[in-house]
């Protein structure tokens, strides 16, 4: 089973899956732009990986517009 950066199970078998996840969290928690096309590649990976659909839910989220609501259901 994968881990996180901070050794704890992640719901992905996929290396790669969980080596884009944690730089996902990583560019999210330093403000970068890109941190959604690179939670992008984790489920590019593993597009079952659930922890990063509900990730891709949040991301959805912190846009703070009803737009994307459709979006958000169909991460979670």
């Amino acid at each position: 089973m994968a881990t996180d950066a901070r050794g704890l199970p992640l719901t992905t078998t996929s290396e790669a899956a969980a080596a884009h996840y944690n730089d996902a969290i990583a560019e999210l928690f330093e403000y970068r732009l890109s941190a959604g096309k690179t939670l992008g590649k984790a489920l590019d990976e593993d597009p079952d990986f659930f922890l990063a659909l509900c990730t891709r839910g949040y991301f959805f989220l912190l846009m703070g517009t009803n737009a994307v609501a459709p979006r958000i259901t169909d991460s979670i």
